[in-house]
C-alpha cells in the first residue's frame, strides 16, 4: 500500500513539472534569459527621455544691421534720391495732426498767420484761378496742423499762385512730381480741383517732411523739397517764403 502511494506521488510530481515546462510563456519578441534576470527584449531601443532640453532656443531677433533706422531727424542718406522734384513724393496718411503754436517763426506747424479772408485777398491780387479755394486752404491748414501762410507762399513761389507753368493745368499748389496712383501731366500730379491739390500739399508736408523725416522749418524743408540739383535756388526760395509770410503777419 505504501509503495503504491509513493508511486502515485512521484508520478504527480513529474506531471506537475512537465506542465510547468510546457505551459510557460514568454513575451513576444523576447528570448529566454538567465533565471532571475527577466527577458531581454530583442532589438529594443532605449526609452526616449521626456526631460525638456535646457539648451536656449535660437534667437529670432534680426541682426542689428537689418533693423530699420528709427524715425526722427534723418541723415542725408535717408532722403529720397534727388532728381527732378523727386523730393516732392508723397507719404502715407497718418491721421490728423494737432495744431500747436511753436516758438520758431519758421516752423510750418506755426499757428495760422492769416485767415481765409486774407488768403482770398492775396489770391485776388495775383488774379489766381484758385481764389475760390481760399476757405479750403485755411481750413485744411487747421486740419493738418500747418500754417496756411506757408502753403500760400509755396504756391506763389512755384507758379505765381497758379498763373504760370503746369499748375494752370494740374491745379497743384506745390508742383508735386507724379507718383503711382496719381494722374500724370508732364511728370506732375494733376488734380480734379484746387481743393484736392491743396490737401495733397498739406498731406505731403505733414506726413513725409514733418512726421517721417523730422523736418519742420522752411530752412530744413525747402532744400529737400526743391534741391539745387533740380535747378532750384533753395536760398532764394527760402528768402521768398519768409518775406511773404513776414509781410502777411505784419499786416494783421
Amino acid at each position: 500500500m505504501r509503495n503504491r502511494f509513493t508511486v502515485i506521488l512521484t508520478l504527480s510530481t513529474l506531471l506537475a513539472l512537465a506542465m510547468l515546462l510546457f505551459l510557460r510563456t514568454e513575451p513576444p519578441g523576447a528570448s529566454l534569459s538567465a533565471p532571475g534576470l527577466g527577458p531581454a527584449l530583442v532589438g529594443a531601443a532605449p526609452a526616449a527621455t521626456t526631460q525638456p532640453s535646457t539648451a536656449p532656443a535660437a534667437s529670432t531677433k534680426p541682426a542689428a544691421s537689418t533693423l530699420p533706422a528709427p524715425l526722427g531727424s534723418p541723415t542725408p542718406a535717408s532722403y529720397p534720391a534727388q532728381g527732378p522734384a523727386s523730393s516732392k513724393g508723397d507719404g502715407a496718411p497718418r491721421g490728423t495732426a494737432s495744431l500747436t503754436s511753436v516758438t520758431d517763426n519758421w516752423d510750418v506747424r506755426h499757428a495760422p498767420s492769416m485767415d481765409a479772408a486774407a488768403i482770398r485777398q492775396v489770391l485776388q491780387k495775383y488774379n489766381s484761378p484758385a481764389v475760390g479755394a481760399a476757405d479750403a486752404m485755411y481750413k485744411l491748414g487747421l486740419e493738418y496742423g500747418i500754417d496756411p501762410a506757408f502753403c500760400l507762399a509755396f504756391f506763389i513761389n512755384e507758379s505765381t499762385a497758379g498763373t504760370a507753368g503746369v499748375a494752370r493745368t494740374t491745379k497743384s499748389v506745390g508742383n508735386i512730381r507724379t507718383t503711382a496712383g496719381y494722374t500724370d501731366y508732364q511728370g506732375y500730379r494733376k488734380y480734379e480741383s484746387w481743393e484736392q491739390g491743396i490737401e495733397d500739399w498739406y498731406r505731403l508736408i505733414r506726413d513725409l517732411y514733418v512726421t517721417d523725416w523730422g523736418l519742420t522749418t522752411v530752412d530744413q524743408i525747402i532744400p529737400v523739397y526743391a534741391p539745387s540739383s533740380d535747378g532750384n535756388s533753395p536760398d532764394h526760395y527760402i528768402a521768398t517764403v519768409k518775406k511773404l509770410v513776414s509781410i502777411w503777419r505784419g499786416s494783421r
